[in-house]
């Protein structure tokens, strides 16, 4: 296939099948860490105290907005980019926008094609904005818009539309470290997290907050100030799309979507692997209208020599990172897959515990893990 398709499972489109798969998985992992008595326990204590958990199982629901670009063409209008936290935003956001300079700066050139490599030279490929870097790179025909924002003024027959995707559990990992990361340079003390920054048990901690959270939408807006919202699966963005994507008969009778769904959507999100970005952001390319296609691959190539600004947090200054990677490992044989390194150093055992007790800890934690990510898993082709 030529792109990753969500759609290819009934079970990625149906908001109310997620929630319910969302409810199960999240139950299980509480069983297995707390066992049925500690989960009645934990919910009877919750009730006792006037403190339930809202039974929403809607966590996932939650999307970072999205870029539009506008494009001197009547075959392709736009191009609508899907933000997704964790997922390179600052990189390929700054790319969208050196490409909106080059094609701009060459949109004559576009429509009378005399020179036989093409219509731009490489010299002219590096842009008028090539200092901007993340946040603070524009450009006119380059908009942002927040989560949730209306679908007005969007012709549905005339873009292209695409979203980067990310291993869930290094996603997981790094989104860790931003959170933790953000508080530290504010001066802020996470309160529910009472382990030592940095440590194996802290990252268990977290993991341990987002299953007592079962799946809600409260954590997010309780503490707003540590922007949680990084930890949301990314199919809350992914179902976001949808929503946008509807014909109009659709958004009218949603009732219509499960039963005859392709027919609500004049096109649909294309997604590609952030694992693999320069290959896909090249195949991105190709599957993207001429002569755009071909720009579109070499502002990356220009990008290359003049990177935008890296995250601080992607140093890893709180060893938040390894200690997530340190984890993993010992839960996992796969580890040094796929994180890339096949000898990666890893924290010791943390103190108190054995290597096997250690290790049939960070087993069941990382079931949990993948029990909250379970979607993100089968519905953007990651294995389990």
């Amino acid at each position: 296939r030529s792109s990753l398709q969500f759609f290819n499972d009934p079970l990625c489109w149906d908001d109310s099948r997620i929630v319910a798969a969302q409810k199960q998985l999240i139950w299980h992992a509480r069983t297995e860490i707390y066992g049925k008595y500690g989960v009645y326990l934990q919910d009877l204590f919750s009730f006792l105290n006037f403190n339930n958990v809202h039974d929403d199982y809607e966590w996932y629901k939650w999307n970072y907005g999205i870029v539009r670009v506008v494009l001197p063409s009547v075959e392709v209008g736009e191009i609508i980019y899907f933000r997704i936290f964790k997922n390179a935003n600052d990189n390929i956001r700054t790319l969208l926008n050196r490409f909106a300079a080059s094609m701009y700066l060459k949109e004559t050139d576009f429509y009378n094609q005399t020179n036989e490599s093409g219509p731009f030279s490489a010299e002219e490929l590096f842009l008028s904005n090539k200092e901007c870097i993340g946040n603070q790179c524009f450009h006119s025909k380059v908009t942002e818009l927040p989560a949730w924002s209306q679908r007005s003024n969007l012709d549905r027959t005339n873009y292209f539309v695409f979203s980067f995707v990310r291993n869930p559990i290094t996603r997981f990992i790094s989104a860790i470290t931003e959170i933790e990361y953000r508080a530290f340079i504010n001066n802020r003390t996470i309160p529910f997290l009472k382990e030592a920054i940095g440590s194996q048990r802290r990252f268990e901690e977290f993991i341990d907050v987002l299953l007592l959270n079962q799946g809600s939408k409260r954590i997010m807006k309780e503490y707003k100030q540590f922007q949680i919202e990084h930890l949301a699966p990314q199919i809350g963005t992914l179902l976001y799309s949808q929503w946008w994507l509807k014909n109009d008969q659709c958004m009218k009778d949603s009732t219509n979507l499960p039963r005859d769904f392709k027919n609500c959507f004049k096109q649909r999100i294309q997604l590609y692997k952030l694992e693999d970005f320069d290959n896909e952001w090249n195949r991105l390319g190709n599957e993207f209208i001429k002569p755009y296609g071909d720009l579109f691959k070499e502002v990356n190539k220009k990008h290359k020599l003049d990177p935008v600004q890296v995250h601080q947090s992607s140093s890893d200054p709180l060893n938040t990172t390894l200690a997530g990677t340190s984890f993993i490992s010992y839960a996992s044989s796969a580890a040094n897959v796929m994180f890339g390194k096949v000898n990666r150093e890893i924290m010791p055992v943390p103190e108190g515990r054995t290597f096997a007790e250690h290790r049939l800890i960070a087993r069941k934690y990382l079931r949990v893990i993948c029990r909250l990510y379970f979607m993100d898993f089968l519905c953007m082709g990651y294995d389990l």
